[in-house]
């Protein structure tokens, strides 16, 4: 709203016809505490191609609002819009899909910023006279769809060269879209926020828990590279492990990578999030999936247990359990570097040939907890990030130790993404997620 400066906006909503005007609400709303004084003229248009105009209904809204304004009081909510729509009855307006596309053609000829609405207007009349139906975008291909959503519209319409916030004055919003913090809701029920180790900076790193969600990516780290991946592929939501701001920034100087890659995120409106040692404490998380690939049996917490305030469910970081047929130290090591497919590993050992049945397994840096797993009566523990000093007190200690680096956390991502996955047809999200590609270990072995 601060960037009005016409007298006249026009607003394209796609969406299931009524249930597209509650959105009017948080429109007018901005534009009226923004203080501008417009004449709008609301257009939804839903996925069975009729087109509605729901004039009367916005300036009664528009009465209402004000007066409230004036008064200091909250806007009107949907309940109040859903009593308005019953009053004027607005449910039997509808054109043709030619006719909206002319009607839509005639509204923006004149906007000098609306080139590619004109252009994906053209090729959606394209579409819809060749196929007598409207689109739905799926693995770059188009295909005839008698139940296309307003998703997949909308990512069909990002691929014609759309892109969110470029234009000044039309505005186009996927009404049914779903939030991130609808994504964030469901995840912190899995891995609460409240289970963290304090201090962590988990959740919402940058952007905004109301922002819509068309196609996520889970990573495992937020570094310029995959920021860079997020943006090649549409995302605007990006789910990763590790916080993407550890440190606080001080002084935005744009010459430093971090801070650039956060212009970048913020310029491309690209929300992150993070779930670190939540995901590193919830059962059935991140140390129950690493002692699942090690193929541990009759697994235990490692770290003293915690109780859950709220679901009274005990949690633990790190897991202790059997493998099925005992190894040496050496064939352990080698074992770790198939099962956790690593290029390299670093073995921690007074004798190679000592056998290993019982393991503990934590991941991250998680040297200092060494002797939690001596407690326990491990022969090995499987951790990274192990110091110097560290490792001669483990060897002193009579564990071995291997240190398969910090990235076999990378396991999360395709977890995650199942997780969403299912949680998405569940739920009917109706979004795009897509696991990042990129391998993120600043480790090389030569």
């Amino acid at each position: 709203s601060e960037g009005v400066h016409q007298e006249d906006i026009n607003v394209l909503i796609m969406g299931r016809g009524t249930s597209s005007v509650p959105l009017f609400t948080q429109m007018l709303g901005r534009i009226l505490l923004a203080g501008k004084k417009l004449n709008i003229r609301p257009i939804v248009l839903d996925l069975q191609g009729n087109i509605h105009i729901y004039q009367e209904l916005v300036e009664e809204v528009r009465k209402v609002a004000i007066a409230k304004v004036q008064r200091g009081e909250r806007l009107p909510n949907n309940q109040t819009i859903n009593q308005f729509m019953r009053k004027f009855e607005i449910y039997d307006y509808e054109l043709e899909q030619k006719d909206f596309l002319d009607m839509l053609n005639d509204k923006i000829r004149d906007n000098r910023d609306s080139k590619r609405v004109l252009t994906w207007v053209h090729e959606l009349e394209e579409y819809c006279k060749t196929y007598k139906s409207w689109p739905e975008y799926s693995n770059q291909t188009y295909k005839l769809s008698n139940g296309t959503t307003s998703s997949q519209l909308y990512n069909w319409l990002r691929s014609s060269g759309y892109n969110k916030g470029e234009f000044k004055h039309i505005d186009v919003v996927d009404e049914n879209g779903i939030k991130v913090i609808d994504i964030v809701n469901k995840f912190e029920k899995f891995a609460p926020k409240r289970i963290a180790e304090d201090g962590d900076p988990i959740g919402l790193q940058l952007g905004s828990l109301h922002n819509d969600v068309h196609k996520m990516m889970v990573t495992l780290d937020v570094r310029p590279e995959t920021v860079d991946e997020a943006i090649e592929n549409n995302v605007d939501f990006i789910f990763a492990h590790h916080p993407a701001m550890f440190v606080p920034v001080k002084k935005f100087d744009l010459d430093v990578p971090q801070n650039a890659m956060y212009a970048k995120l913020i310029k491309h409106d690209i929300t992150v999030y993070g779930a670190h040692t939540n995901l590193d404490n919830a059962n059935g998380g991140m140390n129950d999936w690493l002692a699942e690939q090690l193929g541990l049996e009759n697994t235990e917490f490692l770290l003293p247990t915690k109780v859950d305030p709220v679901s009274n469910e005990k949690y633990s970081m790190g897991r202790v359990g059997e493998l099925k047929d005992s190894l040496t130290a050496m064939e352990f090591a080698e074992y770790c570097k198939k099962v956790l497919n690593l290029r390299g590993l670093r073995l921690i050992a007074a004798d190679n040939q000592k056998p290993v049945k019982r393991v503990a397994v934590l991941g991250g840096s998680g040297g200092r907890f060494f002797n939690a797993a001596l407690l326990h009566k491990a022969n090995a523990y499987v951790t990274g990030d192990i110091s110097y000093h560290t490792g001669h007190d483990m060897i002193a200690a009579g564990l071995t130790v291997v240190d398969a680096g910090h990235h076999i956390e990378s396991i999360c991502k395709p977890k995650l993404t199942d997780k969403f996955k299912k949680w998405n047809n569940e739920n009917d999200w109706e979004i795009d997620i897509y696991q990042s590609k990129l391998n993120t270990d600043p480790f090389q072995f030569i």
